[in-house]
């Protein structure tokens, strides 16, 4: 559009299951000529990777917010430069334990195009290998910028009188552990993701005395972060303030080793209990006071005296921070912390006042799914190819503060979409509607990945698969957590039998004998064209090559990875360093940028599959290299081609034989009848009969097009 800049360059900061997401998404449109991921830990992971020794006890600040304990740093003058290591907190270790499990089930805890290789809530380890993975799968390690912090994020306005979009500068700070030095950089992005997460900075309400307490009673007091496990508590007296998931987590497990009752002071009844306590808890109200002789005060009156506590563990919770914005260049604050919400938000994903920056991962519901509908949406967003643009910034403005209208009328938090387990809600559909409308399908071409569809089975795990009790169900009935992996009087933050049963395989049947069938939805055959169009997406890709004439493609030639410095790790694509140029007939010009680029792309070349050969100096200019390139044997080319279409409809056929297996199940539970189940069976072969049907005139076009280009060259 006129007056906006081409977005040609993006910065991700932050590569847990957000930022990861957001890089593949950008990648698959095709478009970008630079995307980085800048991770301040060793790996991609997020809050999955588990620090065993979480290090030290965190600082303790009752009733101060991240911007007071979590400030950014003092840039150094003259960069690029080096420094000695920061020794400021900043929040590093993540809050994992070892009990811990996801408390989604997995079909929701995963992208559409990868799933966890487990049952419905994997334990810790899962979520950060599968993004380890996915990572590799997609090819982003080479845009990974590890051991790396952003410091300080500025935007650079434009002072063209017709560009209205702003550019970003990121300072960049990367400890290097061998050199005991922290190196500060700068880089300039045309486009930022904010993708760092909000389960860093720990949040203690402020209590009378609490601050007098913890000095008179040095290492008494923790934050659920520095929690690990119930091993270290045995035979000590605990009593634990929250009872969201974390905390109802750790007060039950606590109760296998700690001296009984463990006690949990909270405001309200959590969802997941029944009017009672379990066996082994006992609750209190909130706390008002502390006093320095060891007692404890609560709202009934009710006291805790000096010897009925030994250990104090606050699960409360976690504040966003974001110590990288500067305020002062960016013209106000990111966050509102009195309101508990992003500033000038839309959508939980976009900033009205600021359309060349984004945020991927605030709000609460439906976790990695929900973020690869926003990956989707801002990457179409960002390559200008959204169905429909964003509605001018007042009508964005009129959302944002009729959504805190709502808030504070019911309640709720700013950014929690799903406020309970179970049943997607209304306000969950059109948070997810929106951005798939806005998303689209992508290119024609195949560029652009496909927004995930909201299948049926996505619908009844959500519905039907609860890691916790529901309302009014308690620890010891059927689905609780007393009922795990054979063990009585186990309360740890495991999965329930069903969750068992689907680890071993049998998911699909064990979905399906669920309550609440939806026999209408049953019928309902959109989830299988969903999985067409992920199936086309992805033999579309493999396709390209055959698309534009095999090896012979300068666009292949620009993708190829060059270590521009054989004593850096870092590798860029060719046509980074150089630019590629069709000569005519079987000749590509290379037209190398800088002189010190000529040996690393000669080598690369020289050194791949692909092309097996060293280009040629041109002997009239010192910065252009020729390359000709054998054409592939044209049997061997269609004998390719054909293999990729026979998987391709393999994968078609898949379908089937997946929806034949539910059908099957649904039978079994007598939730259908065996003549509709042979109706669904038919139904489905149809489609995929006219689906192979398609793919076989896709592959007569390609085998076409090969021998047109075949007779050109």
């Amino acid at each position: 559009m006129g007056g906006e800049r081409l977005i040609k360059s993006v910065a991700i900061i932050g590569a847990g299951a957000s930022g990861v997401i957001t890089a593949a998404a950008l990648k698959a449109e095709n478009y970008f000529e630079k995307i980085r991921i800048f991770e301040r830990r060793e790996t991609a992971g997020g809050t999955w990777i588990f620090d065993q020794n979480p290090g030290p006890g965190l600082p303790f600040n009752p009733g101060k917010l991240p911007p007071e304990i979590d400030p950014p740093l003092q840039i150094p003058d003259g960069l690029p430069t080096v420094t000695a290591p920061c020794e400021q907190e900043r929040y590093l270790q993540t809050p994992v334990y070892e009990s811990l499990t996801t408390n989604v089930p997995d079909i929701a805890m995963c992208f559409s195009d990868e799933r966890f290789a487990y049952g419905p809530f994997p334990p810790h380890y899962v979520p950060r290998q599968y993004l380890e993975n996915y990572v590799a799968l997609h090819k982003l390690d080479k845009h990974l910028v590890l051991n790396t912090t952003v410091e300080d994020l500025s935007r650079i306005p434009s002072f063209h009188p017709e560009v209205s979009s702003c550019r970003w500068r990121l300072t960049l700070r990367k400890h290097d552990v061998l050199r005991r030095m922290d190196i500060w950089w700068t880089e300039i992005f045309d486009a930022v993701v904010i993708a760092n997460g909000h389960y860093a900075v720990p949040f203690i309400p402020h209590v009378e005395g609490l601050e007098e307490y913890q000095k008179r009673f040095p290492d008494r007091v923790i934050h659920s972060k520095h929690y690990r496990s119930p091993t270290v508590y045995s035979g000590l007296k605990v009593l634990t303030i929250g009872n969201s998931a974390s905390g109802f987590d750790i007060f039950n497990e606590l109760t296998r080793t700690a001296r009984l009752p463990v006690y949990s002071s909270r405001r309200s009844k959590s969802p997941f209990e029944g009017e009672q306590p379990a066996p082994g808890i006992r609750w209190k109200p909130i706390i008002t006071r502390y006093h320095l002789d060891g007692r404890i005060e609560f709202e009934d009156g009710s006291v805790l005296g000096p010897g009925e506590v030994d250990k104090i563990i606050y699960c409360t919770g976690y504040r966003p921070s974001f110590p990288f914005w500067n305020i002062k260049n960016n013209g106000r604050p990111m966050y509102d912390y009195e309101n508990g919400k992003l500033v000038n938000v839309y959508w939980h994903t976009f900033f009205h006042d600021l359309p060349t920056l984004g945020l991927v991962g605030i709000q609460k519901g439906l976790t990695f799914r929900s973020f690869e509908y926003q990956a989707v949406a801002l990457a179409r967003l960002f390559t200008k190819r959204n169905v429909f643009p964003l509605p001018p910034a007042e009508e964005q403005r009129d959302w944002e503060l009729e959504r805190l209208e709502i808030v504070r009328a019911t309640g709720k938090k700013f950014h929690d979409i799903q406020s309970q387990p179970g049943g997607l809600e209304k306000e969950t559909f059109e948070f997810l509607g929106y951005l798939y409308r806005l998303a689209g399908l992508g290119t024609l071409k195949g560029d652009g990945r496909i927004p995930p569809i909201l299948s049926t089975e996505v619908l009844d795990a959500l519905k039907n698969l609860h890691k916790y009790p529901t309302s009014g169900q308690s620890l010891g009935d059927e689905g609780g957590l007393a009922n795990i992996a054979g063990s009585s009087d186990s309360t740890g933050c495991q999965y329930d039998s069903t969750a068992k049963d689907w680890g071993k395989g049998r998911a699909k049947e064990k979905a399906a004998q669920a309550p609440g069938f939806d026999h209408d939805a049953a019928f309902d055959l959109a989830e299988v064209d969903g999985e067409y169009a992920r199936i086309d997406e992805r033999f579309e890709k493999r396709l390209q090559e055959f698309k534009v004439g095999g090896r012979f493609n300068p666009e292949m030639l620009g993708q190829l990875q060059v270590r521009p410095d054989k004593n850096l790790p870092d590798s860029y694509p060719l046509r980074e360093l150089a630019q590629v140029v069709h000569r005519g007939g079987r000749s590509v010009s290379i037209m190398v940028s800088d002189e010190d680029y000529i040996k690393p792309i000669m080598s690369a070349v020289q050194n791949s599959d692909e092309f097996n050969q060293q280009p040629q100096r041109d002997p009239d200019n010192d910065l252009e290299l020729l390359l000709k390139i054998e054409p592939e044997d044209p049997k061997e080319q269609q004998k390719r081609l054909k293999g990729e279409c026979n998987g391709w409809k393999d994968s078609v056929r898949e379908v089937l034989a997946t929806r034949k297996h539910k059908h099957a199940a649904w039978l079994k539970a007598k939730y259908i009848t065996k003549d509709e189940a042979n109706l669904l069976n038919t139904k489905v072969k149809a489609m995929q009969d006219k689906k192979i049907e398609v793919i076989e005139r896709r592959e007569k076009q390609l085998v076409q097009e090969l021998a047109r280009k075949q007779q050109r060259l």
